[in-house]
């Protein structure tokens, strides 16, 4: 091949990177296409897959990753140096980026001569940071000349004066090195943002340090990675549009992801979250996947966060709001007097919203009644009033009991449980241990009701969860349409383990998610009405006081 037709090939290959042009920000820097094709070269000829089908194979790479080697590595300042310091990847899961990631650390380790370079692999805990670690040696080792020049130990590696080793938000974020290069895996997984501005500081007195950040996307919520991104996508937009982002030469921002109002279930928009569709990632794997999205609303924004790379408002959104609100019929009050019921209680920290859930059940046809009652101190309801959220409306309607003061009085909650019970026949009140207080105690020493410990884990809270949702997909939950449980769903997300669990997570919910939580601590009470010690009460992390 002759050099003009390489020159073309790379010209074409550099502008493969979405929505952004290498060129319009470049300033004085130039492209120098044999710095570039040394480092794809060196990646084809040295590295090698290190898992998968693939695994021992040479790294031949796809063109999207040769267009990231190629302008991380061909653009040089006037000085020489590299023109790039900074890169967000940003990808849907499983398209190699810790991989790529790997194969960038060895090539800067095994070639650039900067004396007493230190390279780091970071994560949020410290077993994460095996995810790019471990391809590393993999690579390493199936290298007779890497592996020559390499001292392998169990979290660093060394070259010459050159050293690699991991490093995690966990553990530590003290730092005092200075560092050449660091690879920031899932940066969505990073608690905040200490340990990146740590290592980037630490960069300062290096002549062309370069940081990488790869990721899919976060949900919604203040963080590091949303930052990122917010900034990488205004550096993408100036590129095309000058003036109207971020003008920053030094900044690679590789951002593939689809859209909100992108059809999730096309294969068209799979691609534009998935540039390695069809290699690394089957198209079929992402249609069962889409498929469960559909038929299952808990895992739909699991699939737009994690392969489409959409920044979902929550974490998993755990309520589908339309069936929510098919549930909204009023309920007869006066029917539900002297019928048995199960309690829940979400207990707050001393100046939040309290939750307290009476649910009926009806042998009869599978149908559950949920009565709500909140409790609020005033001085509370009163900022979140001026806040925006209508705290003061809906304590005018009877929705939220206030309580003097700045402080949750106990006292009332009480006696509205006491008071409830001249009206209904309570058989159990679930609580949260963890947020018990001397009114639980109050409750069953001194009242007689019978109180429950229901933990807020996966084993206790799940079968509540997933039952919830069943009766909601056949509007057998009625609720009443009460305005503050129905702001309470919109806020839930839900937090999932492989085993497809699901549960309430307060940790990622947009806003409080009380009365849901008590629902279906109540519910979990319901479920089991009449079953003997040594069936549910074995499996499940519950215990009667």
């Amino acid at each position: 091949m002759s050099t003009a037709t390489i020159n073309i090939e790379l010209q074409r290959i550099i502008r493969l990177i979405p929505n952004y042009d290498p060129y319009a920000q470049a300033g004085d820097c130039r492209f120098d296409d044999k710095e570039a094709e040394y480092a794809i070269g060196f990646i084809e000829t040295c590295c090698t897959f290190s898992q998968g089908s693939m695994a021992g194979k040479s790294f031949i790479l796809e063109d999207w990753q040769k267009a990231i080697v190629a302008n991380l590595f061909g653009w040089r300042r006037p000085n020489n140096t590299r023109r790039y310091r900074k890169m967000l990847l940003f990808l849907g899961r499983a398209n190699g980026k810790s991989e790529l990631a790997a194969a960038i650390i060895c090539f800067i380790l095994f070639t650039e001569q900067e004396a007493g370079a230190q390279i780091y692999s970071a994560a949020a805990k410290r077993d994460q940071t095996r995810f790019i670690f471990d391809p590393v040696r993999k690579m390493i080792a199936a290298s007779a000349e890497m592996s020559s020049r390499a001292g392998v130990f169990k979290r660093s590696i060394v070259v010459e004066d050159r050293s690699y080793m991991t490093i995690s938000r966990e553990a530590t974020t003290e730092h005092g090195g200075s560092t050449h290069l660091a690879v920031f895996d899932e940066l969505h997984a990073q608690p905040d943002r200490e340990l990146l501005d740590v290592i980037e500081t630490s960069m300062i007195k290096r002549t062309e340090p370069l940081l990488l950040m790869t990721t899919t996307s976060d949900f919604e919520r203040e963080s590091v990675c949303n930052t990122e991104h917010e900034y990488a996508s205004k550096v993408a937009q100036n590129s095309i549009d000058r003036g109207l982002g971020i003008d920053d030469m030094s900044y690679l921002p590789v951002i593939y992801e689809a859209t909100l109002e992108d059809d999730w279930e096309s294969p068209e928009v799979w691609r534009k979250a998935n540039p390695n569709l069809g290699v690394s990632i089957q198209e079929e794997k992402l249609r069962v996947l889409a498929t469960k999205a559909r038929e299952m609303p808990t895992f739909l924004n699991t699939f737009l966060r994690l392969h489409l790379n959409v920044r979902t408002s929550q974490d998993v959104r755990l309520i589908p709001m339309d069936q929510w609100d098919n549930s909204s019929q009023s309920i007869d009050l006066e029917s539900l007097k002297g019928k048995q019921c199960w309690g829940g209680l979400d207990l707050s920290t001393l100046k939040d919203l309290s939750a307290l859930s009476w649910v009926f059940r009806d042998d009869s046809n599978d149908v559950y009644t949920a009565i709500m009652r909140f409790f609020c101190p005033r001085d509370e309801a009163m900022k979140r009033d001026k806040a925006g959220v209508p705290y003061m409306t809906w304590a005018r309607q009877g929705l939220i009991t206030l309580t003097d003061g700045n402080s949750i009085d106990y006292r009332t909650i009480r006696k509205q449980i006491n008071d409830d019970a001249k009206l209904y026949k309570i058989q159990e009140i679930g609580f949260d241990p963890y947020n018990a207080s001397h009114l639980v105690t109050e409750l069953g020493e001194e009242d007689g009701f019978t109180m429950v410990e229901v933990r807020q884990g996966m084993l206790s809270m799940s079968p509540p969860t997933k039952e919830l949702l069943r009766l909601l997909q056949q509007g057998a939950f009625r609720h009443g349409g009460n305005a503050v449980l129905r702001w309470n769903a919109s806020n839930v997300s839900g937090k999932t383990d492989s085993a497809e669990n699901v549960k309430p997570d307060k940790k990622t919910s947009n806003e409080k998610i009380d009365g849901i939580v008590a629902a279906i601590v109540a519910l979990s009470r319901a479920m089991v009405a009449g079953e003997k010690p040594g069936s549910f009460y074995d499996t499940h992390d519950v215990r009667v006081l």
